[in-house]
């Protein structure tokens, strides 16, 4: 059985990814969680930024296949040294420690190193994001992600390693934290509904369109180019295609909730540098793998809203 070790294994798609590999391959996680995210897989708490951590838990583990999710994934996080430093330098860490490795060996495994839709920013066909589109990074986050996407295919080009490049668009689901547009509102309805007092749900800027998927969706795409045969530093959007208002989302998970809410306005909740609109082209990803996202937008909030409605 081959060996699949994932960093920021605890994360939101960590979980989720985990479960799915299981049914296949021996699974190995590491994240900055000390607590063990599942009882089926070998676990190993590290710092990404510690590259004696991970040179030596590749040179003792050997992975066959390396999925690279580990990242401070916030897009609107201001701490620029933060995020570079874990984003891009955690990114250099893990390449630099396989070709510690690899020095003298034949040693090169799949890498599938985990970038995002964020990295196009302001590019010149929004509704239309294909691989070759511009890299236009219109906040701290997305410039990290340019940096270690492009650093990725360096090493993949001056290095020989064999790294895969992968962009998911917009993903959310059951399990993802506050902070972003779905759980935000899903998380406040669950609250607004176990309050008789209070029906005011706050919201941020509800005319973006984004290309949404559920993360379920994501990790099988994950998992469905593995054994394919693809050319090192390539990158593929996974993405649905469609773009969706967030005035949407809102309209969905209102229906769904089992008391009337006053929508209000939250100024701490608008951002500065939200791209109007953001829709990506999954047709050369498709064709490599047959994935096509399974999972309806309104499942997917269903789901989240009852995630939250159980939280207590």
């Amino acid at each position: 059985m081959q060996k699949v070790l994932i960093t920021g294994a605890a994360g939101f798609v960590g979980h989720y990814l985990t479960d799915t590999l299981l049914e296949k391959y021996g699974v190995i996680g590491t994240d900055v969680a000390t607590i063990k995210p599942n009882p089926k897989i070998d676990y190993f708490p590290g710092d990404i930024l510690d590259k004696r951590f991970l040179a030596n838990l590749v040179q003792k583990e050997k992975p066959d296949i390396i999925f690279h999710l580990a990242a401070k994934s916030q897009t609107w996080n201001r701490n620029v040294e933060e995020v570079f430093k874990i984003n891009m330098l955690g990114t250099i860490n893990l390449y630099e420690s396989i070709l510690e490795i690899r020095n003298g060996t034949d040693y090169n495994p799949k890498i599938f190193f985990i970038s995002s839709s964020e990295v196009y920013g302001n590019t010149t066909d929004p509704k239309n994001i294909t691989e070759d589109s511009p890299l236009f990074p219109a906040k701290f986050y997305s410039a990290s992600k340019v940096a270690s996407d492009r650093f990725s295919y360096s090493y993949s080009q001056n290095e020989k390693l064999n790294i895969l490049i992968l962009r998911p668009f917009t993903h959310t689901g059951p399990g993802q934290q506050k902070g972003f547009v779905v759980p935000d509102i899903a998380s406040q309805i669950a609250e607004l509904e176990k309050n008789p007092k209070s029906d005011k749900l706050l919201v941020g800027n509800l005319e973006p369109v984004r290309d949404y998927l559920d993360v379920r969706d994501v990790v099988e795409a994950y998992g469905a180019i593995i054994d394919k045969n693809w050319i090192p530093g390539d990158s593929y959007n996974i993405c649905s295609g469609k773009g969706v208002q967030v005035k949407k989302i809102l309209e969905i998970l209102l229906q769904l909730a089992n008391k009337k809410l006053i929508i209000t306005e939250d100024p701490s909740k608008l951002r500065a540098s939200d791209t109007p609109v953001y829709v990506g082209c999954n047709r050369k990803f498709s064709k490599l793998t047959g994935w096509k996202p399974k999972i309806s937008l309104e499942q997917t909030l269903k789901d989240t809203l009852d995630f939250w409605r159980k939280q207590g």
